[in-house]
């Protein structure tokens, strides 16, 4: 009966245990996406047209990146703190060069009169310019009436207008997720708790 007692008290020590440690780990998940000073995906997206706001670059070895529609097409200081979409990061003008080094030809608009777009409108604004992250120090962009190959160098600041939206690249696919350390503790728990009232119930008898 000692056995039991002990063993019900172990159990219900390692579940607290699991309890907080599970309570911690969401709190640290969700800091920086409940910050004032981000902007989330669903607050910045305009996901109406036919691509649903994320059109897929079509050219040979561009298949990762994507051409995200922005609602506001009026550059301010909340731009730069934009958060892309679970699965994408905001392409730096680096990585866009790198990727634009590859060998390959293209006559593809990235977004001009496509996915219901009327010519550079839609949702009743004008719309040319894919920027990169960092932009604004680069002057990188991507016209929406140029093909998917080619790309310029101008100077943005705060204020600037007719904003297509981002440069986004999809993050490399991740490995399958491991059963967490709480969690393998948990059950590794449950098993030798198991086991130990069975031989408790064999003793008894």
């Amino acid at each position: 009966m000692l056995l039991k007692k002990i063993s019900v008290k172990m159990f219900g020590f390692i579940l607290s245990a699991f309890v907080l440690s599970t309570s911690v780990q969401a709190e640290v998940i969700t800091v920086g996406h409940t910050d004032s000073v981000t902007t989330t995906a669903e607050e910045w997206q305009l996901t109406t047209d036919g691509f649903n706001g994320m059109r897929q670059s079509t050219m040979l070895g561009q298949e990762d990146l994507f051409f995200a529609v922005s609602e506001s097409t009026v550059i301010d200081a909340s731009w730069w703190s934009r958060v892309a979409p679970v699965g994408f990061h905001w392409a730096s003008t680096a990585e866009m060069q790198l990727m634009l080094a590859l060998p390959g030809t293209d006559s593809t608009y990235k977004y001009y009169n496509q996915g219901g777009w009327n010519g550079y409108f839609w949702e009743g604004s004008l719309r040319r310019f894919f920027i990169a992250s960092d932009s604004l120090t680069t002057g990188f962009y991507g016209h929406a009436g140029n093909y998917q190959k080619t790309y310029a160098t101008s100077s943005f600041t705060n204020g600037s207008n007719q904003i297509a939206g981002l440069l986004l690249i999809k993050d490399a696919v991740q490995p399958p997720a491991i059963v967490s350390a709480p969690v393998g503790l948990m059950v590794s728990t449950l098993i030798v708790m198991g086991f130990i009232s069975r031989r408790g119930q064999k003793t008894d008898k």
